[in-house]
């Protein structure tokens, strides 16, 4: 069974972890079917994906948007519980990660435990055990930082962080048209507070790409074309963005 709320999707499985899995090693231990026939037959029906990617994907999408990892805390004997979250924590990490996959090859994607790597530094949580043994790897990459013993993310990073700070704060400005009589410059304030958390990311991906048509947002967002067209008519409205071109391929170009 399983229930949704705003922010939180919670599936509850009857049964607990098979022998050997824990909340601890969920994300490392290799599957175990309870019953391998019925799973070979639901894979043959279509019914279900390769057994065994499950977590991973979890973790991996959990990760890519910055939200809480699937938290099994209310996992016991008789029931396998987990909890999902919807909230992003920090549009500059998913804005930051995805950008970095976007330029890797198929064969060279950063896998879950990178993944996981970069995310407890972004989040200043200890690093996972399992991760330990990606580190210098990602460091060679360019990825991390090792300064004075404590590991960060690089400069690009700090920028997403640096611009999202502005944003949040509304010190932003925006360069008018010369002035027939005067010729000065206008500054406009925009309360960007009024951005979801969507709305940030497409404005952090715009601050790092310049003007972008709906279909490169897409696959960096992982919505469909007609939620980036209602987040981009709020952020239009608000005057933060405009549309230079009406046909399909028209692209959005930031104000501010």
């Amino acid at each position: 069974m399983f229930g949704v709320c705003p922010n939180e999707m919670r599936i509850i499985n009857a049964g607990g972890f098979p022998k050997g899995v824990s909340a601890e090693n969920v994300l490392t231990t290799n599957s175990v079917p309870r019953n391998k026939l019925l799973m070979r037959v639901m894979q043959k029906t279509g019914l279900v994906e390769k057994s065994g990617q499950g977590v991973d994907k979890m973790y991996y999408n959990s990760i890519i948007d910055s939200e809480q990892l699937p938290d099994y805390t209310l996992t016991d004997l008789y029931q396998v519980h987990v909890r999902l979250y919807g909230e992003v924590m920090n549009p500059a990490f998913v804005a930051y990660v995805r950008s970095e996959q976007d330029k890797r090859p198929k064969e060279a994607k950063l896998n879950v435990f990178e993944l996981l790597a970069m995310y407890d530094v972004a989040m200043h949580r200890p690093i996972d055990a399992v991760c330990a043994p990606y580190m210098n790897g990602l460091q060679s990459a360019g990825l991390l930082v090792d300064a004075d013993g404590t590991w960060q993310l690089d400069a690009g990073y700090e920028e997403m962080v640096e611009m999202g700070a502005k944003s949040e704060a509304g010190i932003t400005q925006n360069e008018g048209k010369n002035d027939a009589k005067n010729d000065t410059k206008n500054d406009i304030k925009i309360d960007l507070s009024q951005l979801t958390d969507r709305q940030q990311i497409i404005l952090l991906l715009m601050r790092e790409n310049g003007a972008m048509t709906i279909a490169k947002m897409t696959p960096k967002l992982r919505v469909s074309k007609s939620t980036i067209l209602r987040d981009l008519k709020a952020m239009r409205k608000l005057g933060v963005l405009d549309r230079d071109g009406e046909s399909n391929g028209g692209k959005w170009v930031l104000l501010i």
